[in-house]
């Protein structure tokens, strides 16, 4: 029952679940009634199995919207461990097979509230309405976490920590990148600063391409999101546009990044993440951190190699397809 539920469909089929489960417990209470006696056991085996269908009841409605209605206590955690000792202490110590049962469904019931997404909405409000927004759509957001993405989930929300994450295609990494700008933008927010975000890519097409995805996944925030394409001289409408109103977001490549840098332009001096999509040269990318952990290179030294290797216009001398995508 709750062994695949990653999206919305998964939590119909929790829903289907629970009906059903419902409608068999109804069923044998109806029998156990119209007996002229009422036998002890059975009752409070419909007992134990009333308090494991209440539980998954509260496990959908956490899924489904992160909260839940006519419980006084909010934490998911404490209602399974109430409910499952309810369940427990209802089955005596007669029924070890069933107590067994209800061990490993209170293991499982845990996993899955721990490995939900609401699990981390509480590290930003702005995470929090981001969650909300996307599972209002019922579209392609998932209600769980990917295994990949638990790795480095607490890693990555985090302002203390400059992170590689080396993950294959189609495991959660974009969706990591974008709970990382809404956590920066909200934390290093205050009455006087407003953060700038620089999200790195190697190509022009990707910059077109991840400032569609942004503004469709963000539309709701209203942030302002800005390209640089990677000419090194910035020109009269490029400066206009960086500078007419404070960038939330600024999408460009390594090339135009180190300009930037180097002309110490305003749109980017109060930058506070600086997210590096489609790495090329992981090799390289090692490298740079071989030789920061020995102390060899310099910090600033250190950042300027990690630049190279997301730059599309070096060439390296190796094989190529032997060479290994940091994202």
């Amino acid at each position: 029952m709750v062994s695949n539920i990653k999206n919305y469909n998964g939590l119909v089929n929790l829903d289907n679940n629970i009906e059903k489960a419902e409608i068999i417990l109804e069923q044998v209470q109806k029998n156990e009634i119209e007996r002229d006696v009422i036998d002890l056991t059975i009752g409070l085996k419909i007992g134990a199995f009333g308090n494991i269908i209440y539980l998954s009841k509260l496990l959908r409605e956490y899924l489904f919207g992160g909260k839940i209605e006519n419980e006084e206590s909010q934490d998911i955690f404490s209602l399974i461990d109430i409910y499952s000792y309810n369940a427990f202490y209802l089955l005596g110590n007669e029924e070890i097979e069933l107590k067994l049962i209800g061990y490993l469904l209170k293991y499982s019931y845990e996993q899955v509230a721990m490995n939900s997404i609401w699990n981390i909405a509480d590290k930003s409000p702005k995470i929090r309405k981001f969650i909300e927004n996307n599972l209002s759509g019922k579209g392609r957001y998932i209600y769980s976490l990917l295994p990949s993405q638990r790795e480095v989930i607490s890693d990555v929300l985090t302002p203390k920590k400059s992170i590689i994450v080396n993950m294959p295609t189609s495991s959660g990494k974009s969706l990591l990148a974008e709970l990382q700008i809404l956590f920066s933008l909200h934390n290093y927010r205050s009455d006087n600063f407003k953060p700038t975000v620089c999200y790195i890519v190697p190509t022009n097409a990707l910059i077109e391409q991840v400032k569609r995805d942004l503004n469709e996944d963000f539309k709701d925030f209203g942030f302002n999101i800005e390209t640089a394409f990677p000419y090194y001289e910035v020109d009269e409408i490029e400066e206009e546009i960086l500078n007419r109103e404070h960038i939330d977001i600024l999408i460009s490549t390594p090339e135009k990044l180190e300009s930037l840098i180097r002309q110490s332009h305003p749109s980017i001096l109060n930058t506070r993440l600086v997210i590096m999509d489609e790495a090329t040269f992981g090799k390289y990318i090692k490298l740079a951190e071989e030789l920061k952990s020995k102390e060899a290179i310099s910090q600033g030294k250190y950042e300027e190699l990690l630049l190279d290797g997301f730059r599309s216009d070096i060439v390296y001398g190796s094989n190529l397809d032997e060479e290994e995508v940091y994202d």
